[in-house]
């Protein structure tokens, strides 16, 4: 357990104490800039306040912030497993304690960069948000009452998809829980280029996954479901406020379920021919 817990330690250190978390400050300047602080002034010309968990919705389901996101856990973990060529690590303890080790890694260390992109957008907002499960009066009645600033910010508000088809809260918690796995599974592939020590190439594969599965939401079809980012989006599952149901939200957790899993199950099989140390 020990070394457990060092090795967890270790690579905690490792990335905290890295140039590139600046990059996540970054950001977050950029999502507070274009998208925050305009809502945070619409809002307060209005009156009409938000939902805590909309800011955080808006920020997630934005097409462009669905790669930028993940693009930027990816750069954060570039370097990520911190083992030597002579896996040292893996050496000191077993291969197999030292995987869950670094899967438990990979799942606080995603779970804290979406729960920090959450609590800074209702940070940037407190005093413009309310606690309910309801749709807020600002996504609500924004078009009907202020026609002129609805308008000219459309960018501003979530899908009419989103708004007809779920609760607040539970949209809330399927885009933190989709965001949350899916940066996992960017975090599982680069686990497994290191197992086969082919870490480049892992690395180009998250980033060329996400790319193209955030370019397929805009040109893919029904092809887009073949790439887990088309699944984040809560209201690209239906078809605007109709009640068709292009993708179900039950089939698009379980198929990011299914891909961690499988991952996991590929890194324990590869972690059996892996020979390190004496054994090779």
């Amino acid at each position: 357990m020990k070394k457990s817990i060092l090795i967890f330690r270790a690579e905690s250190s490792y990335l905290l104490h890295r140039s590139k978390m600046l990059l996540l400050l970054f950001l977050l300047v950029i999502f507070y800039e274009s998208i925050l602080s305009p809502v945070k002034n619409l809002s307060s010309d209005t009156g009409l306040n938000l939902h805590f968990g909309e800011p955080f919705i808006l920020l997630c389901t934005r097409h462009a912030n669905i790669v930028l996101i993940p693009m930027m856990y990816i750069i954060l973990l570039s370097e990520f497993p911190c083992c030597s060529t002579q896996y040292f690590q893996m050496i000191r303890t077993s291969k197999k304690q030292w995987f869950f080790c670094e899967l438990l890694f990979v799942f606080v260390s995603s779970f804290l960069i979406v729960f920090i992109i959450l609590a800074s957008s209702m940070l940037c907002m407190k005093n413009q948000l309310t606690y309910s499960n309801e749709w807020s009066m600002y996504m609500t009645q924004m078009r009907m009452l202020f026609p002129e600033n609805y308008n000219g910010n459309a960018q501003l508000f979530l899908d009419a998809s989103t708004i007809a088809h779920g609760k607040a809260s539970d949209v809330l918690l399927y885009t933190f829980f989709m965001m949350w796995m899916y940066l996992a599974i960017t975090g599982i592939i680069l686990i497994y280029g290191t197992i086969m020590v082919r870490k480049t190439a892992a690395l180009l594969s998250v980033c060329s996954l996400t790319v193209i599965g955030g370019t397929a939401i805009y040109f893919g079809g029904q092809l887009k479901w073949l790439f887990p980012p088309a699944h984040l989006e809560f209201g690209l599952h239906f078809n605007s406020i109709f009640s068709k149901v292009d993708f179900s939200l039950a089939g698009s957790i379980f198929y990011i379920s299914a891909i961690l899993i499988v991952l996991v199950i590929i890194c324990l099989s590869s972690l059996k021919r892996l020979r390190i140390g004496e054994e090779q």
